[in-house]
């Protein structure tokens, strides 16, 4: 009989950069996991976790899991560059010795596909900036996936196996282990760029959203929790119109939007590109939230919003300069509620006519 596996799933709710690896970090950390699986995208991702205030590290490809020696697969419905993997594990051990090893605790699923450089030269030969790709051959490689003539990971063994990777096959393992695992999941990007929900053309091209997780094989997986992530304002890097034209045409709209973009230091940390910024928009957020069917949110950055200082509305979050103490769920709810619809009024803010119900 077939061990139950357990799992939790960390989705980015927005565009990406919600601070996804943040979570992955601290669950890990506070969790027993087993394993740690990313379920989507490439090197395309970019993961910065602050390890001190002095010192942190931005992973592309890696799980998270690499950074607690915790066992990690790169899954199923990922694509991989294996020179720039190489080069990621390279500058992950220069620059914390005590992980050294990673290739020993780091495994390839054996159907996920590989990226190639005919692949990221055809991102340049199209006229993808009017989508904005990352230009790591993603979208071809995946293009190659879905018309049968890409390269998987096991086709490609001996190179594989020349660089000391190892490959494994996610369903073979999980069905001949003898004891139940208990496995984090960890997705990549944000569900507004999710292939079939996302802003289409503007979009990645995996799935993002956190059914995903069920390509990777792992037999008799049982759902446990679904983090969803999102930060308290929106960001996107692309070539997409992304603030509406009241915002736009609003000269204090933009000024506050540009001193988020400056203190939240709102840069791509695969791209380098600057994040076009803009007002949370709580219905989207809504939806998102109920597709994924997370039970958890984290909402990150909301000290950014504060350092602004440029409201009434965002200093009663907070007493003595600390986060205001809230007794019981509904009471948090209903304050976030008023203090939105209040922000709305000075900001534009986009917000949802009811209180959400997570």
């Amino acid at each position: 009989m077939t061990m139950e596996n357990t799992c939790d799933i960390i989705v980015g709710l927005q565009h990406g950069d919600e601070g996804k690896g943040k979570v992955a970090h601290a669950l890990l950390n506070q969790n027993d996991y087993d394993y740690c699986i990313r379920y989507n995208g490439g090197p395309n991702a970019g993961h910065t976790i602050q390890l001190s205030h002095e010192k942190s590290i931005t992973l592309h490809q890696l799980p998270c899991g690499v950074l607690n020696k915790v066992p990690s697969i790169i899954g199923t419905n990922c694509v991989i560059d294996l020179t720039r993997l190489e080069a990621e594990i390279n500058e992950v051990e220069c620059a914390l010795p005590e992980l050294k090893g990673i290739k020993q605790r780091l495994f390839l699923a054996h159907n996920a596909h590989l990226i190639l450089s005919s692949h990221i030269e055809s991102e340049y030969e199209r006229h993808n900036e009017l989508i904005g790709t990352t230009k790591r051959g993603i979208g071809p490689c995946y293009a190659d996936k879905a018309s049968r003539t890409g390269l998987r990971v096991i086709a490609n063994k001996d190179v594989v196996k020349m660089l000391k990777l190892k490959i494994i096959n996610i369903y073979e393992h999980f069905q001949e282990q003898k004891v139940s695992s208990h496995i984090l999941f960890e997705g990549a990007q944000g569900f507004q760029l999710d292939i079939d929900w996302g802003d289409y053309p503007y979009v990645t091209s995996s799935v993002v959203n956190s059914y995903g997780v069920y390509s990777c094989g792992v037999p008799n997986l049982r759902v446990k929790d679904i983090v969803g992530c999102a930060k308290i304002y929106d960001t996107y890097v692309g070539y997409k119109k992304f603030q509406n034209k009241e915002n736009e045409e609003n000269d204090e709209n933009s000024r506050l939007l540009n001193l988020i973009a400056l203190q939240g230091q709102e840069e791509g940390s695969t791209t380098g590109r600057k994040r076009q910024v803009n007002w949370l928009n709580l219905d989207e957020l809504k939806k998102a939230i109920l597709i994924n069917n997370c039970n958890y949110v984290v909402i990150n950055k909301c000290d950014i919003i504060k350092m602004c200082n440029n409201n009434k509305g965002t200093n009663n979050l907070y007493e003595n300069n600390k986060l205001k103490h809230f007794e019981t769920i509904n009471e948090m709810k209903e304050y976030i509620y008023i203090f939105i619809k209040e922000v709305k009024k000075e900001m534009n803010i986009i917000y949802s006519e009811s209180p959400l119900e997570v």
